[in-house]
């Protein structure tokens, strides 16, 4: 328990609720303030809004519905890192991976769904647009950085490459008792989610390069590695993350085992029933297209003859 003490006064960060593993208040009492999320939080919505509202000459529609998914989506990611699920997610291991899922399969797709980048850019100040902004996103190292980092072999790889990699037992352990590594942890899983989801949605300028039946493939492909870990979890009869085992759990009924098969089964199952959701989403889309453009052709075809 000594040892635990140390890392504890040399790693926690006071300023993240999450960290105090030794208080004994309720658990719906814990919310944290994190700066990482809530101030980017704060500006981005500030910018998005000023931009609805200045945006008076568009060319395309955005219609409610992508704001309050924007919204929504911001919502999620704060209550999976700032609400009492960050204080359970450091005692119980099903609970951190539901708040994985939540910051990776819910909060990140229902931004992008909100199209932000053009009512963020909008709602940049002019000058800053002009001077900062423009020449940065004209700049041939930036269009070739955007093409590689959103190459769907790239983001598929990425994804996969830090889920795996954040549940290594050894730097997942570590995750329980820094609170700057759980900050951090938090950081990549957003930017990888970005990176997979922008080439499933197309967030409006922008679009993705892959046809609808190549994104449910992708879809697929890139979900088996996570539902691997998960599947493996759930069947192995050894205790992974033992840093839990110095902390009192909240769930008294849930012992540790089982614990980690209910993990496994969140990021299996959990993951796959999205996973197999937002194919079925993707297909949809796509047969509606095709109707839509097999009756234009006979429309067409009938005003020929």
């Amino acid at each position: 328990m000594i040892s635990v003490t140390v890392v504890r006064s040399i790693f926690s960060l006071p300023s993240h609720a999450g960290v105090t593993h030794d208080s004994f208040d309720p658990w719906f009492s814990h919310w944290n303030v994190d700066a990482e999320i809530l101030i980017p939080f704060i500006l981005l919505s500030f910018l998005y809004l000023r931009g609805l509202r200045g945006w008076t000459d568009r060319t395309r529609e955005h219609p409610m519905w992508k704001t309050v998914c924007y919204f929504a989506g911001w919502v999620v990611v704060l209550l999976a890192v700032a609400s009492p699920i960050d204080f359970l997610a450091e005692r119980h291991f099903f609970v951190h991976m539901i708040q994985h899922e939540l910051l990776i399969m819910v909060g990140m797709p229902l931004t992008l769904l909100g199209a932000p980048v053009t009512p963020v850019g909008r709602g940049l100040p002019v000058r800053i647009r002009k001077i900062l902004i423009s020449p940065v996103f004209r700049s041939r190292i930036f269009r070739t950085l955007r093409n590689v980092a959103l190459a769907p072999i790239a983001a598929g790889i990425a994804v996969n490459a830090v889920v795996i990699i954040w549940h290594v037992p050894d730097l997942y352990n570590q995750v329980l008792f820094n609170g700057f590594i759980h900050r951090f942890q938090h950081v990549t899983f957003l930017i990888v989610a970005w990176l997979f989801w922008w080439n499933i949605i197309d967030p409006k300028p922008l679009s993705a390069r892959m046809s609808m039946p190549l994104r449910a493939i992708f879809i697929f492909l890139t979900g088996i590695p996570k539902h691997v870990v998960g599947a493996f979890l759930v069947f192995s009869t050894t205790f992974f993350y033992t840093g839990y085992l110095e902390f009192q759990p909240v769930f008294n009924s849930v012992d540790r085992a089982t614990d980690q098969v209910l993990g496994g089964m969140i990021m299996w199952v959990g993951a796959l029933s999205i996973h197999l959701s937002a194919m079925g989403i993707v297909f949809f889309i796509w047969m509606q297209r095709q109707r839509k453009e097999q009756e234009e052709y006979l429309r067409e075809l009938r005003k020929s003859h």
